[in-house]
């Protein structure tokens, strides 16, 4: 890269080297010559004398005298041309002002001689080529390399701007919500330099059956998660990569899978057992004991996504209740004889069929409206657990209520039917 004059260092004027002194014709003083009068000639005739060509001339000759009035005005036309030539310019590298006096005829050649190099990348005006005239201004910017990266994506440009906000106005970058990684006003110097960008980018989250909006100039998904104040399990799953840069109108999605673990109960059926009572009339039967169900517990290992059970897997068992037997004791003695066998209707005159119609229709399994009388003879509770009976009248069989009903009747006579007994 080229030598860059810092234009920062304050600089002297630059000035061309003065014409020599010749003799000035409006002098009062007499020129000197080399005999008694030399005291009274002027340097300038002296300094003619010496220039070649005219060494050597006797100055008391007429011709001599006539040849150096004559070479004498030719180069004070010079030095008047020479001085005309001479230029004030002022000259402004990066926005730093200076002097420069030049005689040169150009932009480019004045720079020069001014010890001032132009870069390829720099911005130069008038160009190096335009002419110059006294009391012109040139402007010359410096190019300065600008690594840049915007939104993840990385170029090098060169810009003549002296500080980041100038050279964003440059870029077109004018949006003041976008993250920067140097201070606006931090200056950009001739070497490298280098500055992050990230845009502003309208994106959404989708997480925990919810919709998270935001606008956002995060580096990484992970930045933009900790903004919206969600957090990742170990095991849970995002749509695209943490590290990724968050990207305009994205959409990112994160599905939550958790493990625990649950425990269900089951029933263990009880078991039933019976047993004879010679007590109890066949086909009779009391409930001794009830029994109790057991509890088996079952462990699962669950796997939930997003809340939703989608995997379930059996780890282990363990009865917690033991089940407890139940015992039925059934009747072994010999049934009561029932009506018609025991005092049949040709005996006794005792019509069984009659009272059960007029009591429950002739149905054994009869229920009375109010649900205080049972069977075919309408037993309540009490009465037919005073006769032996065990349970409800309605579920023994006809036999068996029959049985009772005799037991019944040898006890209290047809008074226990104040309605139907006249029927028997």
């Amino acid at each position: 890269m080229q030598q860059i004059l810092d234009a920062t260092a304050p600089q002297p004027p630059v000035a061309e080297p003065s014409a020599p002194k010749l003799f000035d014709p409006a002098s009062s003083q007499a020129p000197a010559g080399d005999g008694p009068q030399g005291a009274h000639r002027s340097p300038g005739l002296r300094a003619l004398r010496n220039l070649p060509g005219l060494r050597g001339l006797h100055t008391t000759s007429v011709a001599a005298r006539v040849a150096q009035v004559g070479i004498l005005g030719v180069l004070a036309v010079g030095v008047v041309g020479w001085v005309s030539a001479d230029k004030t310019v002022t000259v402004t590298v990066d926005g730093q002002a200076r002097q420069v006096h030049t005689y040169a005829g150009n932009v480019g050649s004045a720079l020069q001689r001014a010890g001032i190099a132009v870069g390829q990348h720099d911005v130069l005006t008038p160009t190096a080529a335009a002419s110059l005239h006294d009391h012109d201004t040139v402007v010359l910017r410096r190019g300065r390399l600008l690594h840049l990266t915007i939104d993840g994506q990385q170029r090098d440009i060169w810009v003549t701007a002296t500080s980041v906000a100038e050279a964003l106005q440059q870029l077109g970058l004018r949006d003041s919500d976008a993250y920067l990684s140097a201070s606006r006003s931090r200056p950009l110097g001739l070497g490298d330099n280098s500055l992050d960008i990230r845009l502003p980018h309208t994106v959404q989250v989708l997480a925990d059956g919810q919709v998270h909006p935001a606008v956002t100039t995060a580096a990484t998904v992970s930045e933009l998660l900790g903004q919206l104040g969600i957090t990742l399990g170990p095991t849970d799953q995002i749509s695209v990569p943490l590290s990724s840069l968050p990207t305009e109108g994205e959409s990112i999605g994160i599905t939550r899978i958790a493990t625990s673990q649950s425990a269900e109960p089951t029933p263990i059926p009880h078991q039933v057992v019976h047993q004879k009572d010679p007590a109890m009339p066949v086909g009779t039967s009391r409930i001794v004991a009830p029994g109790n169900d057991g509890v088996l517990m079952s462990t699962y290992a669950l796997t939930l996504v997003n809340g939703q059970v989608t995997e379930k897997k059996l780890l282990g068992q363990a009865i917690t209740v033991q089940p407890q037997q139940g015992v039925i004791a059934d009747g072994a003695a010999t049934p009561v004889a029932s009506a018609t066998s025991a005092i049949g209707p040709a005996s006794s005159g005792l019509n069984w069929a009659g009272l059960a119609k007029c009591e429950s229709g002739g149905n054994p399994h009869s229920v009375s409206a109010d649900g205080r009388y049972y069977g075919l003879y309408q037993f309540s509770l009490s009465t037919w657990a005073s006769v032996g009976g065990s349970g409800r009248p309605s579920d023994a069989s006809p036999d068996e209520q029959t049985s009772r009903a005799q037991i019944l009747l040898n006890r209290g006579g047809r008074g226990q039917w104040p309605v139907c007994g006249k029927y028997l």
